[in-house]
Formats: C-alpha cells, sequence, structure tokens
C-alpha cells in the first residue's frame, strides 16, 4: 500500500467519528517527514449543546443556508502549530471547499489529496480556483 492511500485510510476511519447527518468528512495532516501531525472530522464546535442537529438536512448543494459546523479540515489545522503545516499534505475524504483551501494556503500546506468519486456537499474547487488565485498548492486525486 504506497503512503498516500495508507493516510487516506485513515482520514476515512476519522469521518467515522462525525456526528453530522448530511455528510461525513475526515482529515489527516501529514508533515513534510511523513509524520502525522493532526485529524480532524466536521462536527460542530466544542461545547454545543445540540452537536447531532443539522441545520443543514434538505437544502440544496452549495447553499447558503445556515452553517452549523466546522470542516474536518479546519478542525485539523486548528490542532496543529503553523510551523508544523508548513509544507504538510492534508489528506480529506471529500473535496475541500474554498474557504478551507485558501485558509491551507495561508499557513503553507503544499498539498492536498483528496477522493475523486467522493460524494459530498462542498461544490466543484478544482486546480483552476488554485491556478486563478496564484496559490502555490498541489492538488491530487485519489480513485475512490
Amino acid at each position: 500500500m504506497d503512503k498516500d492511500t495508507y493516510f487516506m485510510n485513515i482520514a476515512i476511519a476519522t469521518a467515522g467519528r462525525s456526528k453530522c447527518q448530511r455528510a461525513k468528512y475526515g482529515t489527516v495532516i501529514v508533515s513534510k517527514d511523513g509524520r502525522i501531525i493532526s485529524t480532524g472530522y466536521n462536527g460542530k464546535p466544542r461545547g454545543a449543546s445540540n452537536d447531532e442537529m443539522c441545520y443543514r438536512i434538505g437544502l440544496p448543494d452549495n447553499s447558503l443556508g445556515p452553517i452549523c459546523c466546522i470542516h474536518s479540515e479546519m478542525n485539523a489545522m486548528l490542532f496543529a502549530t503553523p510551523e508544523e503545516l508548513q509544507e504538510a499534505t492534508i489528506y480529506v475524504t471529500g473535496i475541500p471547499c474554498q474557504d478551507c483551501t485558501l485558509i491551507a494556503a495561508q499557513m503553507f500546506i503544499a498539498r492536498i489529496v483528496y477522493i475523486k468519486n467522493a460524494e459530498g456537499h462542498r461544490g466543484n474547487l478544482t486546480g483552476e480556483f488554485v491556478e486563478e488565485y496564484g496559490l502555490r498548492i498541489k492538488f491530487e486525486v485519489i480513485n475512490g
């Protein structure tokens, strides 16, 4: 098993921790020397009284309805130091949203690897967005 598949399998397992009724995402962040720095899954902020209620159930994909959870990538980045994130790789079980991609770029993440056929609700962010903004972040896809 290659390292990308190995780390993506850990991201898939991490997604299982999410209580979201709409979509379950998992993320693993790996340092440039191949060490797991952090993991995260999408969910409500710590201490939320109703962490299983999803206010977006039934809304169309990409709707501007209420935001009720923190994305898995964001959760994982919040539990790492800026120094650890430099030149790291993010493995995420679905395509990252623009906000998470911009923050990853701001933290000097080198690569984002996601599953090609993952069902998700985050839109169709592609390499064109990264190129349009001139971001130095590389997207790679693993077949799902």
